[in-house]
């Protein structure tokens, strides 16, 4: 874990300006809320659609014979372009929560631990959301990503950046790629990123953006993380520790219920 010594958070805003800021807590909601809504694009609707023999242009920008080929479904579509749309500002908002929860766990290896059980236990309910069966080895859910950029955040922190920080970059990035996580080694190297731009919080917004620059709506998540205060909840009555661990395979069995229940997997 980051020493207090060492910490480049403590706050990244000025003290009169802390409440305004977004807490740890807010982030997280806005998070799972894009993700929410991305699944339902990505679990529900678009599964569906393929049932009912609807092609897939990934963009708005449709000709005359696509349109009509689309018929009846051609709203369907548009939604689900827009779900996806909103559904990109997730995950790099996800990353950098992974670099604020290593910066206030107590225990390091145990924050590690929690998401690799997490990891296994949605694996399952993302194999059935996603592909409509149990077993589904050539693509794995975002908590091993988010894994795999923890373990190396926390080389770096441990080791500088020398050769053995390089040799756990190779490692990570590696069992991403091959492993064929969520965002995959992209992921990771993401999270590496902020980790290393800790310190400047308008280069580590702008380092965010650039980065999920592919993805025309992802770097919107750059505006809330901005605005983090470095307050873990808002003073409010905050969310119990593990709901949004289990928010996940959650909601994720409850999409590939409905998508059962709707046909969208036959």
């Amino acid at each position: 874990m980051v020493s207090p010594q060492r910490n480049p958070f403590a706050r990244q805003l000025p003290a009169e300006l802390a409440e305004r800021g977004i807490s740890g807590q807010g982030l997280k909601w806005i998070a799972i809320g894009a993700m929410f809504i991305d699944h339902i694009g990505a679990m529900i609707l678009e599964p569906w659609l393929r049932r009912q023999g609807v092609r897939f242009y990934g963009g708005f920008q449709l000709n005359e014979a696509a349109r009509a080929a689309m018929g009846p479904f051609l709203n369907a579509y548009y939604l689900d372009l827009v779900l996806r749309l909103i559904g990109r500002l997730a995950f790099p908002i996800f990353c950098f929560l992974i670099i604020e929860g290593f910066r206030h766990t107590s225990n390091a290896r145990r924050y590690a631990l929690r998401l690799a059980v997490f990891a296994l236990i949605s694996e399952l309910p993302f194999n059935l959301a996603l592909r409509g069966r149990l077993w589904a080895p050539r693509y794995q859910n975002v908590f091993f990503t988010l894994l795999l950029g923890l373990l190396l955040i926390m080389a770096l922190d441990r080791f500088g950046l020398n050769w053995r920080s390089l040799v756990a970059a190779i490692l990570c990035l590696g069992a991403a790629r091959h492993g064929r996580t969520d965002y995959g080694a992209f992921g990771v190297a993401l999270i590496a990123v902020l980790y290393l731009l800790r310190r400047r919080r308008v280069l580590r917004s702008l380092g965010l953006a650039a980065m999920v620059a592919w993805e025309i709506t992802a770097p919107l998540a750059a505006v809330p993380v901005f605005w983090y205060d470095g307050r873990r909840d808002s003073g409010r009555q905050a969310a119990p520790r593990w709901f949004f661990y289990v928010f996940y395979p959650a909601h994720l069995l409850l999409f590939a219920l409905l998508a059962r229940l709707l046909g969208a997997w036959g």
